[in-house]
C-alpha cells in the first residue's frame, strides 16, 4: 500500500511541480549523499517546493506521507514509536540550562507553598509521569536522554525532602496491569482511565477532612473518536498507519441528598469548596473528567482553576494573583505538575508547553 501511493502521488506531484522545478532546485540547497540518507535535506527542499507550488496542503501532506513511509519519521513537534504509540518531542529535550531551570522551579514550588501556608492553605502536588517514562517498551529506537534519566524521581525526592506532599502517580501506574490504558496512543495527554487512577491514588496519599462530604457519581458515556494532538505532525498519514484513539466519555455529578433535593448551600452556592485544582491540559480538558474524578474521590466540591492554555507555573502565579483565592480561600490546592515542565523556563510555558504546542 505504501509503495502504491509513493509512486501514484510522485508522479501527480512531478507534473504539477514540473513548472516550478527550475526555480525550486535553484533555490534549495544542493543535496549530499549524507542529507539524503539521513533525512535532513527533504525538509529544506519541502519548504522551498511549498513556497513555490500553488497546492500546498497536498505537498505538505505528500512530504509527510513520503516521511513516514521512508525513515518512520515525523514533523518536528512528535516522534515516533513502534505499536502506533506516538511521543512529543518535549519529553526527549534537553534544553539549555536545564539544570538551573529545574532549581528554579523548585525553589518556585517552595514559594508557593510558603505563599499558601501564610493564608493557612496547604499545597499538594500531583506529579504526572512522562508518557517515555510509562511506555519505555513502546519508545522503538528511540532514546530518552541521560538528562531526563531521574528527573522524576529528583522531583519527587526534592519534595519530600521538603515536607510537600507529593502524589507518587509514576509507581502507581506503572505497575498496575491496566498500565496500557492510562495514556492516550496519539496524544500526549492521560485517557480518562489514567485521570481516574490519577484521583484515586491522590485520595489515598493525601490526608484532607472536610466538615461536610458530598457523595458524587460518574456515569458512563459514549465512546468518541479523539484526534491526538500528536498526529498533526504527520500530514498525510493514514489510519491504516497510525489507528485513531477513542476515548470513553465520562461524566461525573452530585448525588441527590436522601430527601431527593440537591443540600440548600449547594443549590444556592453558598458554601465554598475546600479544595482548589489549579493545573494544565491534564486537569482543564473536560474529556478526561479528571476534576469530576477528583470531587468523586475525596467526596468535595472543587473549585477548577486549571487552564488549558498554559504551563502550570504560570497557572499558579495566575492562582495566586486572582480574587479567587481571597474570595474563596479553600483548604486546600492541588496542583497538576507534568513532569516536563520540570525543565522548562516558566516565562516560556506559552510558547512551548503542551497546552499551546499540542493541544495541547
Amino acid at each position: 500500500m505504501t509503495g502504491i501511493f509513493l509512486i501514484a502521488f510522485m508522479v501527480v506531484t512531478a507534473a504539477m511541480a514540473f513548472y516550478y522545478m527550475p526555480e525550486v532546485v535553484k533555490e534549495s540547497e544542493n543535496p549530499t549523499i549524507d542529507g539524503l540518507m539521513r533525512g535532513s535535506w527533504a525538509p529544506g527542499f519541502e519548504k522551498t517546493l511549498n513556497e513555490t507550488l500553488p497546492a500546498s496542503d497536498p505537498s505538505k501532506n505528500f512530504w509527510g506521507r513520503s516521511e513516514y513511509a521512508l525513515f518512520g519519521q515525523g514533523r518536528k513537534g512528535v516522534v515516533v514509536g513502534s505499536d502506533g504509540w506516538l511521543f512529543t518531542d518535549e519529553e526527549f529535550e534537553c534544553p539549555k540550562q536545564a539544570q538551573e531551570r529545574v532549581k528554579e522551579n523548585f525553589s518556585y514550588i517552595e514559594e508557593v507553598r510558603t505563599a499558601l501556608k501564610k493564608k493557612k492553605i496547604a499545597l499538594a502536588v500531583i506529579l504526572v509521569p512522562a508518557k517515555v517514562r510509562l511506555y519505555a517498551e513502546h519508545l522503538g529506537d528511540n532514546k530518552v536522554p541521560a538528562c531526563r534519566d531521574g528527573l522524576y524521581s529528583l522531583t519527587m525526592l526534592h519534595l519530600k525532602d521538603k515536607d510537600i506532599k507529593a502524589v507518587d502517580l509514576l509507581s502507581a501506574m506503572a505497575v498496575s496491569p491496566d498500565k496500557e490504558s492510562y495514556f492516550l496512543k496519539t496524544d500526549t495527554h492521560w485517557t480518562p482511565e489514567g485521570a481516574r487512577k490519577a484521583a484515586q491514588k491522590a485520595a489515598e496519599t493525601i490526608a484532607f477532612s472536610a466538615e461536610t462530604r458530598k457523595a458524587y457519581a460518574t456515569q458512563e458515556g459514549e465512546k468518541i473518536k479523539h484526534d491526538g494532538d500528536l498526529k498533526r505532525y504527520l500530514p498525510g498519514v493514514s489510519e491504516e498507519d497510525i489507528a485513531a484513539d477513542y476515548l470513553q466519555a465520562y461524566e461525573t455529578q452530585e448525588q441527590d441528598s436522601e430527601d431527593g433535593e440537591a443540600s440548600a448551600m449547594s443549590l444556592f452556592g453558598d458554601d465554598i469548596p475546600p479544595m482548589t485544582l489549579v493545573g494544565t491540559s491534564y486537569s482543564a480538558n473536560p474529556a478526561w473528567n479528571f476534576l469530576g474524578f477528583l470531587k468523586q474521590a475525596f467526596g468535595v466540591d472543587i473549585l477548577d482553576m486549571s487552564d488549558e492554555g498554559r504551563g502550570p507555573f504560570t497557572v499558579m502565579e495566575k492562582y495566586l494573583e486572582s480574587d479567587a483565592i481571597e474570595n474563596t480561600p479553600p483548604q486546600m490546592v492541588i496542583w497538576e505538575i507534568p513532569e516536563r515542565y520540570i525543565t522548562s523556563d516558566p516565562g516560556m510555558e506559552n510558547k512551548s508547553s503542551n497546552n499551546s504546542h499540542h493541544a495541547h
